[in-house]
């Protein structure tokens, strides 16, 4: 009944081609241009020949072994953002005092966040980025000078 992220990877660029596997990888870490450079089990036994045949999954059948497992979800990509998308922010808390808007959120994972603001929906502009308040929550605060103001986070 656990559910387990694996992330591997293939390395095609060193000789003998060493493969490295991430069991349950921190969610501060994805999206990340780069994948951690630790947290990983690795090998590099095997035949040299820069070239795969095949992946395969497999299921033993020792007694010490779940008797089923099931795959919902296979990501295939050339690096780790491709296949740890970053959990998106979570608003955590909005307030309007005096005129100034003021909203938080949290954000585990290793994007960065710009503030975009419209009063039309249509023309966005970049209003700043959000300050660290603890670790992984973020806070922005306006000074809003539209009778109607929209705010977007957007990642690079």
């Amino acid at each position: 009944g656990d559910t387990v992220f694996l992330v591997g990877k293939y390395d095609f660029s060193a000789s003998p081609n060493p493969v490295y596997l991430w069991i349950n990888p921190s969610p501060s870490t994805f999206g990340a241009a780069g994948e951690p450079s630790d947290g990983f089990i690795t090998a590099t036994t095997g035949l040299e020949g820069f070239s795969i045949d095949r992946v395969n999954f497999r299921q033993n059948t020792a007694q010490s072994v779940p008797a089923a497992i099931q795959w919902d979800e296979v990501r295939v990509g050339l690096n780790w953002s491709a296949v740890t998308p970053p959990q998106p922010p979570v608003l955590t808390d909005v307030t309007a005092i005096e005129g100034v808007l003021r909203f938080s959120y949290s954000n585990i994972s290793a994007q960065t966040y710009t503030v975009f603001t419209t009063s039309n929906l249509l023309d966005w502009l970049p209003a700043g980025v959000a300050n660290q308040i603890s670790t992984a929550l973020y806070e922005f605060s306006d000074a809003a000078t539209a009778p109607q103001q929209f705010y977007q986070l957007r990642s690079p």
